[in-house]
């Protein structure tokens, strides 16, 4: 096996799927196929032009202005979450954490997580997660540190997902590991995936004193402005991307697998935002930061 130094990489197996190949999980709504289709707009690459990244096509920024129109304040909703995962990543590693299991990552678009750790620790591995073939090859041309590994696998098969990572990624499931599902779980059809499942299967192996992080697009429960815009919200994503859906704060609660969620809580980051950053989108994320004891 290659040491700790070992240069970066990509590693496809064949029980991964391969590029323009979708799974099964990727037929049945979870929208992060073959990034390279420029005929329909692709999730990881309309969050991407949201932050101001240039690896999206014109259909994915039209499709971003659409979103947009039907959530305010969308394109600003992408920074936010972007934001909350980057003070996660920060305060984890001040406390010590060493492991981060970036899952769904998305294009790259910097700062990067593991720039972000080298500010606190040089000793940190960071494995990151895509089934998109065009974010896995972005990602290994950008991601030139020699803790990091890129792996081109589906978030919704732990078994290979956690075997690459151990393997070729170097991850040593007997010490703390972060677990990140940064806005990635409202892409996944929970018709056919059970997502709290999903999250459990990932978190029953992890050691103690290891974190899981979710953010999530969120369905109020009363019959208020906030719950039609969410209701809004979601067909539009339906019919631009083919999913997208908001959840219940309850629903949410049941992925974190009966771990500890940290104190605030569950809370949307619009809570802790200047009044003047504060949009109706702003609204509609739920973020959480639980620990396995």
């Amino acid at each position: 096996m290659c040491g700790p130094h070992s240069r970066r990489f990509a590693i496809t197996e064949p029980a991964v799927p391969l590029p323009g190949t979708p799974s099964a999980s990727a037929r049945d709504g979870y929208c992060a196929g073959n990034g390279f289709d420029e005929t329909r707009p692709a999730a990881a690459r309309v969050i991407a032009s949201c932050l101001g990244g240039k690896d999206a096509y014109e259909i994915d920024r039209h499709a971003a202005a659409r979103l947009d129109a039907a959530l305010p304040g969308f394109p600003r909703l992408a920074q936010t979450n972007r934001d909350w995962l980057h003070g996660v990543v920060a305060d984890l590693a001040a406390a010590g954490v060493r492991q981060f299991l970036d899952l769904g990552t998305g294009l790259p678009y910097p700062p990067y997580l593991h720039h972000i750790l080298g500010e606190h620790h040089r000793d940190h591995r960071v494995v990151y997660v895509d089934r998109d073939s065009m974010v896995v090859r972005h990602a290994v041309a950008h991601y030139k540190d020699r803790a990091v590994a890129v792996i081109h696998a589906d978030l919704t098969d732990p078994d290979v997902v956690l075997r690459l990572a151990q393997r070729h990624g170097h991850l040593d499931l007997d010490r703390p590991v972060a677990v990140l599902l940064s806005g990635v779980l409202h892409y996944i059809d929970d018709r056919h995936v059970d997502i709290a499942a999903l999250t459990r299967a990932y978190t029953d192996l992890l050691a103690p004193a290891s974190y899981l992080a979710i953010s999530h697009y969120h369905r109020p429960g009363t019959d208020s402005d906030t719950a039609h815009l969410a209701e809004t919200a979601q067909a539009s994503f339906l019919d631009i991307l083919g999913c997208g859906w908001f959840r219940t704060r309850e629903q949410i609660h049941s992925y974190f697998a009966d771990l500890a969620i940290l104190a605030p809580g569950l809370r949307t980051p619009h809570a802790d935002a200047h009044a003047r950053f504060r949009t109706p989108a702003g609204q509609l994320l739920l973020t959480g930061l639980a620990r396995k004891t």
